[in-house]
């Protein structure tokens, strides 16, 4: 080696190395060459280093596997009608009730991870997830299944032995902390069953977990400790099917004195809870007089435009009274034929269309949501006075109400200020489950105040 080192002149070596690492010899110097691999290279570094990105590299990983170990299943193309190959981000929430039915513990081991576990549960020891024990901690995590995001519970998850659990949400820095947290009071219901895939949301199935302040939902990034287990409990409610496989007894839960406890439960949450009664978005009729329809028009300003928008979304919730409740469309309103919108945003951009406005996303002037993820919105709201400043009839708005979708958010459009002072407001909405309505007593978007709504978005309809 060292004779065939010697055969090389030193020049000759400079330019090898140069070759071998990307160098270039300049005025004496030996400088890297600035490629486009080395600025691919430090972007995907970049990605590496941020903390939500590399979950999402862990979780890619995970879904993989899982659905490697799902298809592996016995009788898989059976239990989904014909399905040879599941993919975790597809499967409606049916299909996903069906493969819990037929597999128990699926769901669980498909959408959680052991909090501290540096590789997923081998799943042949996933016996688990049929049997969680108290003290475990799971991180949820839906692998982009947007369906089940929306719809599947803790209640649908755990088995119905676990009758108490802890809820870390996921806040605006990716962490799981205590600030948050909250522990159920009561488990309403066995476990979730198939009627889940008729279209209910979470918390509106009967079943679930809830703490005094109501349902409380899961989500992706969120943590879940198990605090107790009553296995006696599922016992006493369950029984043997005919091939001799153990089985919930839903029947024999509702006919119990367990049931009766739920209803009493619920009622009692409806009667104390004073946020869910006067709580922006979360208290709604269509019942607003003439009175109320001029008062919110002469306060809209000359702009016809504006007039016309803020015209429609009253009339347009007025004209909805005609339709039996639990109906959703399609509607009919001054010659167009609505279709009921899947969600709240898509309401508001529905009434921009019918005002004449091509684009329903205009200008956005507050965008304080941009500025964390998950669920905490503190320190990004807007202020009074800049909602006293900004917010004008016809502006589309995001607040904060809590509720068990998308980060908490729900979507209304801005009609204008019933008492500016309280800073009480004018406001109409839909969402997936209910049409186009005014909000009874108007919306409290005081963020000083617990039962205000923080606005966390505002939209312009001009652009």
């Amino acid at each position: 080696m060292a004779d065939k080192e010697k055969l090389i002149p030193p020049k000759a070596k400079v330019e090898q190395k140069s070759e071998d690492k990307s160098e270039v010899k300049k005025e004496g110097k030996v400088e890297r060459k600035k490629s486009s691999i080395d600025a691919a290279g430090k972007e995907e570094r970049a990605k590496i280093a941020d903390p939500f990105a590399k979950e999402l590299v862990k979780s890619q990983n995970r879904k993989t596997l899982i659905e490697k170990n799902i298809n592996n299943l016995p009788k898989l193309k059976e239990v989904l009608d014909g399905a040879e190959k599941v993919d975790l981000e597809q499967l409606s929430v049916r299909a996903l009730m069906k493969l819990e039915k037929a597999y128990p513990g699926i769901l669980l081991y498909a959408f959680t991870d052991v909090v501290g576990s540096k590789e997923k549960i081998d799943f042949a020891k996933w016996e688990l997830y049929k049997k969680p024990v108290e003290g475990l901690r799971l991180k949820i995590d839906f692998h982009g299944n947007n369906e089940a995001y929306d719809r599947i519970g803790a209640g649908d998850l755990m088995p119905a032995a676990v009758r108490k659990i802890t809820v870390y949400p996921l806040d605006y820095r990716g962490k799981n902390t205590k600030d948050m947290q909250r522990t159920s009071t009561r488990r309403l219901g066995l476990k979730g069953n198939a009627d889940i895939g008729s279209g209910n949301a979470k918390g509106n199935s009967g079943n679930g977990f809830f703490d005094n302040a109501g349902y409380m939902p899961i989500f992706t990034g969120d943590e879940v400790l198990i605090g107790g287990v009553d296995k006696s409990f599922e016992d006493k409610f369950s029984k043997t099917d005919k091939d001799g496989n153990k089985e919930l007894d839903y029947a024999a839960y509702d006919k119990s004195e367990e049931a009766d406890k739920d209803k009493k439960f619920l009622d009692k949450l409806v009667e104390n809870d004073v946020v869910l009664k006067e709580r922006g978005g979360k208290n709604f009729s269509a019942e607003y007089d003439e009175e109320d329809i001029k008062r919110i028009i002469d306060k809209c300003g000359e702009n016809p435009k504006v007039k016309e928008l803020v015209e429609i979304a009253i009339g347009f919730a007025a004209a909805l009274k005609k339709y039996p409740k639990g109906f959703k469309g399609p509607y009919e309103y001054r010659g167009h034929i609505i279709k009921h919108a899947a969600d709240c945003g898509k309401w508001v951009a529905q009434i921009r269309r019918m005002a004449g406005f091509n684009s329903p996303i205009g200008r956005t002037v507050f965008n304080g949501q941009a500025h964390y993820s998950g669920r905490d919105y503190r320190g990004h709201e807007a202020k009074p006075d800049q909602l006293k400043s900004i917010l004008k009839p016809g502006d589309w708005i995001w607040y904060y109400n809590g509720n068990q979708y998308w980060r908490g958010l729900h979507s209304a459009m801005f009609l204008g200020w019933k008492d500016e002072d309280k800073m009480i407001a004018d406001c109409a909405s839909g969402d997936g489950g209910n049409k186009w309505r005014m909000h009874r007593n108007g919306t409290n978007l005081n963020p000083d105040d617990p039962k205000g709504a923080p606005v966390v978005w505002i939209n312009k309809p001009f652009g």
